[in-house]
């Protein structure tokens, strides 16, 4: 069986088994998921439909690639006279981790950091903060 390639978080079932009328193929792994980011190897069994083929096993390898986040975008704010900061805010995939804000009128930093950089990128970046 041929190299095969998947996202993190993908079902399993994106794994291509051939077809065939002599019998079926399975993943013998149980998990929902094809796992973590990086390469991966699978069991895939024949189940003959007729007692004239052998059952057989082959190993399967799959590269599992980072899954994309978008960058948040901040939008521009008007001045006020208080302070005001970029509004965003922690989610699952990532953090805030600088948000300088201000008073005066400019541009400030912001950084957020992704919280599971093994398994997610930043889209159109490979580093695991942006700014």
């Amino acid at each position: 069986m041929t190299a095969q390639s998947a996202t993190y978080g993908d079902s399993i079932s994106v794994i291509t088994l051939p077809v065939s009328e002599d019998g079926t193929w399975t993943i013998k792994e149980s998990s929902a998921t094809v796992g973590a980011a990086g390469t991966r190897t699978y069991t895939a069994l024949f189940t003959p439909a007729t007692e004239n083929y052998n059952s057989r096993e082959v190993t399967i390898t799959v590269t599992v690639a980072k899954k994309t986040v978008a960058v948040p975008i901040v939008s521009n704010k008007t001045y006020t006279g208080t302070n005001l900061n970029s509004g965003l805010t922690d989610t699952e995939l990532y953090t805030v981790t600088l948000d300088e804000g201000g008073i005066a009128e400019g541009n400030y930093s912001v950084t957020v950091t992704l919280t599971d950089p093994d398994n997610y990128a930043w889209q159109g970046s490979g580093d695991e903060s942006v700014t």
